[in-house]
């Protein structure tokens, strides 16, 4: 099974795009808490395969990358809050 559209929706701000025009481009989410990224990576880990683990980095409290059930790339992001 494949997706053609998505629809993102976050807060109230939404959009609806194909999927064809990300296959070459992953997609980044940067979220808050450490819990949030480690729950959207879980997610969308299922079905899909995890490219780089979840995990703490020299530039972010948490850092990893996943392609998706549908063949998406995601770069899941928290920013370290502390300055170098």
């Amino acid at each position: 099974n494949r997706c053609w559209l998505a629809l993102l929706h976050i807060g109230s701000f939404f959009t609806l795009f194909p999927l064809r025009q990300f296959e070459a481009s992953p997609l980044a989410l940067r979220v808050e808490t450490t819990d949030q990224a480690e729950r959207f990576f879980a997610a969308l880990s299922q079905g899909g395969q995890i490219q780089v683990p979840i995990q703490k980095t020299f530039f972010a409290d948490r850092y990893g990358i996943v392609l998706d059930r549908f063949g998406l790339s995601w770069k899941i992001m928290v920013e370290s809050k502390t300055q170098n």
